[in-house]
């Protein structure tokens, strides 16, 4: 059994895994904007509200910017008032995805952008009043890892049924890859069938997530998820990297819910973070 010492640094880890994922997720939608492509915030100013181009990409160079301040700033000041607007504007942007309904199963966007506006309201309860108040260290991390369980379990099953269901473009981040890395040509038939056992694999590791989390489906949630954001540079090229940054937490994710199930003693120890750790200590001692 661990003290309150050592949940108090865990505490600490794990909103440093969780608020570099999200600044991560910032950054790429900083490069999407700033290299000429339009997010979802964007094309709902443009296309939905009939904004003028201009007008549209002014406002969301703006916001954006504002949202990766927001972001970086919560990287060393991790508050309410700062975590609040950021799943907001997360939020906002799965739910313009599917409010155009402009790609294939745009209905599911809610679902699958779950562990992107869920990392922030994660941290809303590990580390912010009224909670820190309320719960225990201990508690606010049982918490933490049942949000954290849930979310990766709504991200595993709406994937996997996106795969069972054929999404073209699995197929191409399948064919297109197994032609780049390897000189293996795949066929539409035949990744459609891969993605048949993708989505059952999926499945298992849903089942995993909610009443068994080994290590083993734990890092495996971890590999999947850094493969399945990779694919995009492997099938489509270096341009695709905003795509990997958008996924930043789903690879974190899997990993902080590793570290806070398992508890390894040297994810606490290590010396980078000592004085912010002990600094972060103090403050909840104070308050």
């Amino acid at each position: 059994m661990h003290n309150k010492n050592y949940h108090i640094k865990l505490i600490e880890v794990i909103r440093w895994i969780l608020s570099i994922a999200i600044l991560i997720h910032a950054a790429g939608l900083f490069a999407t904007v700033f290299e000429m492509r339009q997010t979802q915030f964007g094309n709902y100013l443009f296309m939905v509200m009939g904004m003028p181009h201009g007008d549209a990409l002014f406002y969301e160079r703006i916001t954006v910017s504002a949202f990766l301040f927001l972001c970086l700033v919560n990287l060393f000041h991790t508050r309410m008032y700062t975590l609040l607007p950021i799943a907001a504007y997360i939020l906002f942007e799965a739910w313009a995805g599917y409010y155009q309904a402009a790609y294939r199963y745009s209905e599911f966007t809610l679902y699958a952008h779950v562990m992107r506006y869920m990392t922030p309201v994660v941290l809303v309860v590990l580390c912010t009043v009224p909670f820190r108040k309320i719960l225990s260290e201990k508690a606010r991390l049982l918490s933490v890892e049942w949000l954290l369980r849930i979310s990766l379990a709504v991200l595993f099953f709406i994937h996997g049924l996106e795969a069972w269901l054929g999404h073209p473009v699995f197929a191409d981040l399948i064919i297109g890859s197994a032609n780049n890395l390897a000189g293996v040509r795949i066929t539409e038939s035949m990744a459609v069938q891969i993605m048949k056992g993708i989505g059952i694999l999926d499945l298992i590791v849903v089942l995993g997530l909610l009443f068994k989390p080994l290590q083993g489906v734990l890092f495996w949630a971890l590999f999947w998820g850094a493969l399945t954001a990779f694919s995009r540079i492997t099938a489509i090229g270096s341009t695709a990297y905003i795509e990997v940054l958008l996924r930043a937490s789903h690879i974190l994710a899997p990993f902080a819910l590793w570290a806070i199930m398992y508890q390894p003693a040297w994810i606490v120890q290590a010396v980078p973070i000592q004085s912010l750790v002990s600094r972060g200590k103090k403050h909840q001692l104070s308050t």
